[in-house]
């Protein structure tokens, strides 16, 4: 219901409310912690379902573009070797596995990295990424609640929606 109240005036985006796993587009986006250990919450979900080499990759890639550590506001999209979804954009919510988002701006944050992660896929691969399943960040685990993750998701959202960012730092510090 939060998220079809405060995404009402955006006509462009389509609020389900059913498992991520149905969705029939082109990435998911999986709230993870900065070591992206996929043990729980959705990851472990995703991670069941595209199987244990998703997490080697994710990992892979965190090494490789924020030398093994994801930071909120920072985001990584890897292929998951599948039709659909095509790609899996994880996105740092908490900085470790027993932290909370609560009281924080790391909804936005996380949001507007996913966001910008896929973009940054769309430059590398023009039109890779046309849909994205995208969970209530932080709503579940985090401890948000429900109204306020929509919130923040919705500003991050409209934000990058209107600027044409290129780095995870550019986000950051915006």
């Amino acid at each position: 219901k939060a998220w079809k109240e405060v995404f009402a005036g955006n006509p462009e985006v389509e609020v389900v409310h059913g498992s991520m796993l149905e969705q029939a587009v082109d990435a998911f986006v999986t709230p993870t912690n900065g070591q992206a250990d996929m043990n729980g919450g959705l990851d472990a979900v995703i991670k069941g379902h595209l199987g244990a080499a998703i997490e080697v990759s994710v990992k892979a890639a965190i090494a490789k573009e924020f030398g093994g550590f994801l930071g909120v506001g920072q985001a990584t999209c890897v292929p998951t070797g599948r039709v659909q979804p095509s790609f899996l954009i994880s996105t740092a919510t908490v900085g470790g596995s027993d932290s909370s988002a609560a009281h924080t701006l790391n909804v936005a944050l996380a949001c507007g990295a996913a966001l910008q992660a896929a973009r940054l896929q769309n430059l590398a691969s023009y039109g890779s990424i046309t849909s994205v399943a995208l969970p209530g960040l932080g709503a579940a685990t985090g401890g948000v609640s429900p109204f306020d993750a929509a919130g923040l998701m919705w500003r991050a959202y409209t934000f990058m929606t209107q600027r044409e960012l290129i780095t995870f730092d550019e986000l950051k510090y915006a």
